[in-house]
């Protein structure tokens, strides 16, 4: 699909890729690193207490180690991404987990990290996709998305 651009709160953003790719076997959403650090700046100006120090060193998500994530949401910026010129905003309680979805004990893990801005694109895993309904539509050559009315 064609990544035209992402928002980031209010704060729009030229993307410095072209293009994004939905893929049902990945847990995360990948962005270039690039687009990334606008992501994580707008995220952690917002919240200083974000733990970002290992994402781009080790491809660790942010985290915040706290007992609950639900105190934060109204803090953070939604994401809005716009593909083929139709835009899908996920607010945060559908890009941050609870720890215990990713294993931890405790804490907030945004589930959202970087991926090499060689790569040239962005990978639209779970964490875009448990947002909206999705068709693959094989015969057609077409993905389609609709909100999915039990997401956040």
């Amino acid at each position: 699909m064609n990544l035209d651009s992402f928002k980031v709160g209010n704060k729009q953003h030229a993307s410095k890729t072209s293009y994004a790719i939905a893929d049902t076997g990945t847990s995360l959403l990948y962005m270039t690193q690039t687009d990334y650090m606008r992501f994580q700046n707008a995220l952690t100006r917002k919240i200083s207490s974000w733990d970002c120090s290992y994402v781009l060193s080790d491809g660790f998500p942010c985290y915040m180690d706290v007992l609950s994530c639900n105190s934060y949401y109204s803090k953070m910026p939604d994401l809005t991404v716009t593909l083929n010129g139709n835009s899908f905003t996920i607010p945060p309680e559908g890009y941050v987990l609870s720890g215990m979805a990713l294993e931890f004990e405790t804490g907030c893990v945004v589930a959202v990290v970087p991926i090499s801005d060689s790569s040239g694109m962005w990978i639209l895993g779970d964490t875009f996709l448990r947002n909206y309904d999705t068709v693959f539509n094989y015969a057609n050559n077409t993905i389609s998305f609709a909100v999915n009315i039990q997401a956040p």
